[in-house]
């Protein structure tokens, strides 16, 4: 159910341009997203979640097509950052 591209690229992103959609997921697990948020924490390496920019290039506004976990467990983590594999798709493939 991977939905990688060849042409991925993955770059460092700010955590406040990345938008993510928590209603796709029907059941949030607040037990792994605190133990995310530990592991972070201690400077375990975080697996890049995948995203697609949105808006023109000048925005730097990315959707986040899979990790919202990881996106909320580095956001309890206070990171500032989170690896990003980038990929280019549709709103309809995404």
């Amino acid at each position: 159910m991977s939905k990688k591209k060849q042409s991925a690229l993955i770059m460092s992103i700010p955590i406040k341009q990345l938008v993510v959609n928590y209603f796709l997921r029907s059941t949030v697990e607040e037990d792994r997203i605190l133990n995310l948020a530990i592991l972070y924490e201690t400077g375990a390496e975080i697996k890049p979640i995948l995203v697609r920019a949105v808006g023109s290039s000048k925005d730097g506004v990315f959707e986040v097509i899979e990790g919202r976990q990881r996106v909320r467990a580095a956001e309890a983590a206070g990171l500032v950052k989170l690896p990003c594999e980038v990929i280019r798709c549709t709103s309809q493939q995404a």
